[in-house]
């Protein structure tokens, strides 16, 4: 390169020349992980708060005076397939109920935008079961 060509590029501020494209070939895909990370905690959280809702809605009717387990787990469904039919597709629910207690669970798999990324959510929800006192 002659020596003139040079110093008019040094007295241009030219220096750096086509080091912003490699900066940005190195930053952005980080950048997007990054905000991608983000939106999957959103996610996980918003899933988390609707099984538990489902949960605790499957509960109250599987712990009334004459509830049984399988009102409860279709009180549940109904719920989840309202609420979040996309947010959590096929549910696995659970109900159990005892003489004292009944137990409604759900678990489910989030969707996921990470690549390679797979989480699940599972909440559980106990109430003892109403029962019928006589008056004496």
């Amino acid at each position: 390169m002659p020596a003139g060509c040079l110093r008019d590029r040094l007295r241009r501020g030219d220096a750096d020349g086509g080091y912003s494209v490699l900066e940005a070939a190195i930053v952005l895909p980080i950048v997007f992980f990054l905000i991608m990370v983000i939106v999957q905690w959103a996610i996980v959280w918003h899933a988390r708060n609707v099984a538990e809702a489902a949960a605790q809605e499957g509960l109250r009717t599987a712990e009334t005076y004459q509830g049984s387990a399988s009102a409860g787990k279709a009180d549940t469904v109904t719920y989840l397939t309202q609420v979040a039919p996309h947010s959590l597709p096929n549910p696995r629910v659970t109900v159990t109920r005892t003489a004292d207690n009944a137990t409604v669970t759900v678990s489910a798999r989030v969707a996921s935008v990470i690549p390679f990324g797979h989480f699940t959510v599972t909440e559980r929800a106990t109430g003892p079961v109403e029962t019928y006192v006589a008056a004496s």
